[in-house]
């Protein structure tokens, strides 16, 4: 934070293991067809069993779902560490950092903070609106 300033982003990835056919995959199970818009899975039971089995694969499946995540939806390239050229659904990162912790079920879920690229620091956008009326009506207005 005493690089970038205060993140504009603050957002919890909680990807599900036990309801994901690519976590079927990844833990090894050939009977689960990706190329279908609705593949069929194991029943409930099954999945909590092979979630349960193979934590090593919940791992891996939350890896591969945040690095996903990011270079999908938020247009990062883990390669090369910044923003891609075309950038992402909110535009270009700055930067992003994130923790990831488990949940009461034992699952993985992380929380990250965003910068953006060329947004305003919050701090700056509360002392803008107190000296600049004109502004702070352009802010909160809807289109």
């Amino acid at each position: 934070m005493a690089y970038f300033g205060l993140p504009v982003v603050y957002l919890t990835l909680n990807p599900s293991a036990t309801h994901s056919p690519i976590f079927q995959v990844m833990s090894g199970n050939a009977a689960v067809d990706l190329t279908k818009r609705y593949p069929d899975i194991p029943s409930s039971v099954e999945r909590a069993i092979s979630v349960a089995s193979d934590p090593a694969a919940c791992a891996d499946f939350f890896d591969f779902s945040i690095e996903t995540c990011f270079e999908q939806l938020f247009g990062w390239d883990h390669e090369s560490k910044k923003s891609k050229k075309d950038g992402g659904i909110l535009g270009h990162l700055c930067a992003f950092y994130g923790t990831a912790e488990y949940t009461k079920c034992g699952q993985l879920h992380g929380h990250f903070l965003i910068w953006l690229d060329g947004s305003i620091n919050p701090s700056d956008v509360h002392k803008r609106m107190k000296k600049d009326s004109e502004w702070r009506d352009c802010f909160f207005c809807i289109l």
